[in-house]
């Protein structure tokens, strides 16, 4: 797999942007799990594709992403394919991988899963993703209507195992009457983020952050490490976790926890998003792909208050981007009908209708100058900025083995009082072995 690098050709995606979280947890407002379908009830239904095959009949199309507003308006969308009857199991981000990996690796529900670029190591080294390669030159789907950076990281000895669809990133998101009433001017440099938070803390509220144990944490974590000019490898490839960088970036989090908005240690992106749009906190660190919903009345008490901002760097502004794609699973029923599917969600088309619904960053790159879209993104300034120097979290085979025992980490340094130091220091001697090979 790749190393993390710097992803200057994910410019030419940064003005389509999107109601999707997940750097993740979409559904988690709620703190429940939910199952739908395209019009019908909810649950896996791949084994119906077998029957379809020998009859001549539609064929049961089932696809794994978490919930949320987003997934709704994918269903709506999804109604209009002609070719197959597609069914949405749309459940919260928290739960997701844990049931995609129980799908692909033994009861086969889902055909297509929607698959974090973090993930996709574990799924291709363990046979769990069909490659595309033979559906792509069957159907002659033209690849380079997509970002370059996202189809190369969908591929894996040169070949592809997902179709690409959007990515993400992180950004502020701020109350703009709030802070004008307050006299707060948005923060530029890392001393006057900590020290907003601190103010609005002492006033009875703080930053909203999602500093729950899981990905968005690790998400953070990684901004912070990019901006000082760091990475979680040495120069020889082996992790680094108690270099200066490193520190400075676990004992920034630490500072941000301590002024964050009571509730935050137990938030992920959604919960984050939903106290900014309800008025329950006057900013906070949030992902892209909720920052749509912002600007929707009916969820939303800010409307016409919201600002959008870069969150500041030490040395620089380096954005923490995240990719995700359809992958179809190698244990799928019908795995041409699931590439359909894929191809179809993720053409010129279809990817606009998305966009045009809700806002995405879009893995299209002729959307990047589209109008229509471009007209409905207040945060693209923002988006923008980040993106420049944007790199993703590690995705060589060995480099996933990071993020659980990091977040575990980053939520005891949110949750204690025990020196960060210490707790990254345990952490580098757990990881000792991973490198970015």
């Amino acid at each position: 797999m790749k190393k993390t690098r710097v992803l200057t050709t994910i410019l030419a995606l940064s003005v389509i942007v999107t109601m999707f979280a997940g750097c993740q947890n979409t559904t988690a407002a709620t703190g429940t799990t939910k199952e739908s379908t395209t019009g019908d009830t909810g649950g896996a239904a791949a084994q119906d594709t077998t029957t379809a095959q020998t009859t001549g009949e539609k064929p049961t199309i089932v696809l794994s992403r978490w919930a949320g507003p987003h997934a709704d308006d994918q269903k709506t969308v999804l109604a209009k394919y002609p070719d197959a009857i597609v069914k949405v199991d749309d459940i919260d981000y928290g739960n997701l991988k844990q049931k995609q990996i129980q799908s692909m690796s033994s009861s086969a529900d889902y055909d297509l899963v929607w698959a974090q670029e973090i993930w996709m190591p574990e799924y291709i080294s363990k046979g769990w993703l069909m490659p595309l390669d033979e559906f792509v030159a069957k159907d002659k789907v033209d690849l380079s209507i997509y970002s370059p950076a996202m189809v190369d990281m969908n591929k894996v000895d040169g070949k592809l195992y997902a179709m690409p669809t959007f990515a993400q990133t992180l950004i502020l998101t701020y109350n703009k009457e709030w802070f004008e009433k307050e006299g707060q001017k948005v923060p530029t440099t890392v001393d006057e983020l900590i020290a907003v938070a601190k103010y609005f803390k002492e006033k009875g509220t703080g930053i909203a952050i999602p500093a729950g144990q899981g990905q968005p944490s690790a998400d953070i974590f990684a901004q912070f490490l990019y901006s000082a000019g760091g990475d979680y490898f040495d120069k020889d490839g082996k992790i680094n976790l108690t270099s200066p960088e490193a520190l400075y970036a676990a004992n920034l989090w630490d500072e941000l926890c301590e002024y964050s908005i009571d509730g935050s240690l137990t938030w992920q992106h959604d919960q984050v998003s939903q106290a900014i749009r309800e008025e329950q906190a006057p900013f906070g660190i949030t992902v892209t792909g909720l920052s749509g919903q912002d600007s929707m009345p009916d969820v939303s008490k800010i409307v016409d208050k919201v600002g959008y901002a870069v969150i500041p760097g030490s040395k620089l502004v380096s954005g923490c981007v995240s990719y995700w794609s359809w992958a179809v699973a190698a244990n799928s029923k019908n795995p041409e009908a699931a590439f359909k599917v894929a191809a179809w969600l993720t053409s010129a088309e279809v990817e606009k209708e998305q966009a045009m619904m809700n806002g995405q960053i879009s893995a299209v790159s002729s959307l990047a100058d589209d109008a229509e879209i471009v007209a409905k993104i207040p945060y693209l300034p923002a988006t923008n900025e980040t993106l420049k120097n944007a790199k993703t979290q590690p995705t060589s085979a060995s480099a996933t083995a990071i993020f659980e025992p990091l977040a575990a980490a980053l939520s005891e340094i949110a949750s204690s009082d025990k020196p960060s130091a210490d707790i990254f220091a345990g952490l580098q001697e757990q990881l000792k072995d991973v490198t970015n090979k």
